[in-house]
């Protein structure tokens, strides 16, 4: 859950890492949870950037659920992130990545969208 995912953080925030991958929020659809889930996910992102000055944060999209509420909820999330993200002042580092499962493997999609001030390095 995006919850304990920030209190983790919030624990080892001092081993400050250059990068930062967040994959978070399909508990909170599968367990209904899910009121209030972008904003959570929005402070922990906040807290990252707060906590650990020139970090990047690569925030991945929720993957497929069989169960058609959480699929439904996942994908929700997926845009209301995005939405949140591209909120963030030009300069900020951060990319999104979007992923789909096809016949039980994961491939690549595409970017559905990235905001990279930084080049690749």
């Amino acid at each position: 859950m995006v919850k304990d995912i920030t209190r983790y953080f919030d624990e080892n925030k001092g081993l400050k890492p250059n990068l930062v991958l967040i994959n978070g929020g399909t508990n909170d659809c599968t367990n209904n949870k899910q009121a209030g889930q972008p904003e959570r996910m929005k402070k922990l992102v906040d807290l990252v950037f707060e906590s650990i000055p020139g970090v990047t944060v690569v925030l991945s999209g929720l993957l497929p659920n069989k169960k058609t509420a959480a699929d439904e909820c996942a994908k929700l999330m997926d845009e209301k992130y995005l939405e949140q993200m591209k909120l963030y002042p030009e300069g900020t580092k951060w990319l999104y990545r979007r992923w789909v499962c096809i016949e039980h493997s994961i491939r690549y999609w595409g970017d559905a969208d990235a905001h990279l001030a930084h080049g690749m390095d």
